[in-house]
């Protein structure tokens, strides 16, 4: 069956998913990240020729010396430099969380293939404030399904990275999407359990606060009742890990070492990929 321009209605559909994700939202932040993402490109679209030319300029005719015998490298390099020196944060965060949020809702009504997408909302209640963290739960049956088999759901609490700044509970949703795939074909996996169909596993990303809006302690106190939250699911903390990438693993370490400190179950391991841990200025990156 064909629909409007000789497209399926299949075709169709997705289309007007798109166009309703882009420019219908009533959430504030993601309107926010909407018009910041697209002034953001419109300014690209502006610098980009003028960068192209000049670099054209540069190695051609003028020859002068480069790092980098790639001209694609180098105009990488020159774009990001134009991102890090001219955009504030809330520009570089919407430029990375409103293609996250776009390709969160579309995973989640076009699941991919052995890989179930749903929201789910965090819910922390501590002595010093209330929130309702936003998170994205990647994994091989639905978030309703591994509460109802919580003695046997394995978790991993994951806590993207981006400085503290910026950065997305999707951010990684193809990665950890194939991460869920890959366990899936685990063959030690499925020798150790006679029925894998009945296992429930997956990456329960949170998109937990940022400064400068949120300033210490808030992302560690988050991150420690993040892994509280998912006890009082009824998740068994031997079935948790918990882990990170940059300031995401040093988010992974502090939330750890809080939980023993506040005799809290300790989860069955860390995942700790390039962790920021050591906070202090005094690094030869950051002092040359």
């Amino acid at each position: 069956t064909q629909s409007t321009w000789g497209l399926s209605k299949q075709k169709m559909e997705f289309i007007k998913t798109i166009v309703s994700l882009v420019w219908i939202n009533d959430d504030d932040d993601t309107n926010s990240q909407r018009f910041g993402f697209f002034f953001t490109m419109i300014a690209l679209i502006f610098f980009l020729p003028r960068l192209i030319c000049e670099l054209l300029y540069n190695r051609f005719i003028k020859k002068s010396k480069t790092t980098t015998n790639s001209f694609g490298l180098e105009l990488f390099v020159r774009v990001f430099r134009f991102f890090m020196m001219n955009m504030t944060l809330d520009a570089l965060h919407a430029l990375i969380c409103f293609p996250c949020s776009l390709g969160k809702s579309l995973a989640i009504k076009y699941p991919m293939n052995g890989c179930v997408v749903n929201e789910v909302t965090v819910n922390i209640n501590n002595n010093d404030f209330t929130a309702n963290l936003k998170a994205v739960w990647i994994g091989n049956k639905s978030w309703d399904i591994a509460k109802k088999n919580k003695d046997t759901t394995k978790v991993i609490l994951y806590f993207h990275g981006g400085g503290y700044c910026f950065g997305s509970d999707a951010q990684y949703l193809p990665t950890h999407c194939e991460w869920i795939q890959k366990i899936s074909k685990n063959s030690s996996l499925k020798k150790k359990n006679n029925d894998n169909n009945n296992d429930v596993y997956g990456i329960l990303s949170v998109d937990y606060s940022l400064s400068p809006k949120f300033t210490y302690p808030r992302q560690v106190i988050e991150g420690l009742e993040s892994f509280r939250w998912l006890l009082a699911q009824g998740i068994s903390h031997k079935n948790i890990i918990i882990g990170g990438d940059s300031a995401g693993g040093g988010l992974t370490l502090v939330s750890a070492l809080q939980a023993k400190a506040k005799s809290v179950p300790l989860p069955a391991g860390l995942i700790l990929i390039s962790p920021w841990a050591d906070l202090r200025p005094k690094t030869t990156t950051t002092t040359t």
